[in-house]
């Protein structure tokens, strides 16, 4: 299998990146000292590896990512903190004269004493630019968008918007 050509994505190679990695990033709940094989993680995310060597090789292209720190860290529970994670959430609420709507990549809301006290969201992007100016031109353009996430999740959780954080998760570079 040349894996070169399986990762010179266009078009519905694109798509189909996009759907297994972010299924795959809903399979994840917590990991801790864990790491998991393609294997473990395409039967998590109910994803068929049997002959399809696409499949086999995004899905390896993934476990590598878990295996960078940087990345681990997103999926890692909060030490000693009881928290909840939110998969794939949808929010409306109204801003001045308009609804705004959404869906949250991963919402974690820390709990102390059963109250709410913070949150974090993490956004996955896919896009694969490795260049540290397009990643710089890509955070900028999201920047409003990532706001908003803040703002849905101050709503739905009841913090205030400081005790939201957002991480824009680079997972098409690696980063």
């Amino acid at each position: 299998v040349d894996l070169a050509s399986f990762m010179r994505l266009d078009g519905e190679e694109t798509a189909l990146k996009n759907s297994l990695f972010r299924r795959l990033c809903r399979s994840i709940e917590w990991l801790e000292d864990e790491t998991l094989s393609a294997h473990q993680l395409a039967e998590r995310a109910g994803i068929t590896l049997d002959n399809n060597p696409v499949h086999k090789a995004l899905v390896k292209e993934f476990a590598a990512l878990l295996a960078k720190p940087q990345i681990k860290k997103l999926f890692s529970s909060p030490n000693s903190v009881e928290s909840k994670v939110h998969h794939d959430l949808p929010f409306a609420f109204r801003r001045e004269s308009s609804i705004v709507s959404g869906t949250l990549a991963r919402l974690v809301i820390r709990y102390e004493a059963s109250k709410a006290v913070a949150a974090d969201i993490v956004e996955f992007d896919l896009e694969e630019e490795r260049c540290e100016d397009a990643l710089a031109t890509r955070l900028a353009a999201r920047r409003v968008q990532l706001e908003t996430y803040r703002e849905a999740a101050a709503h739905f959780s009841g913090l205030p918007e400081k005790a939201v954080s957002v991480t824009l998760a680079c997972l098409g570079a690696g980063q």
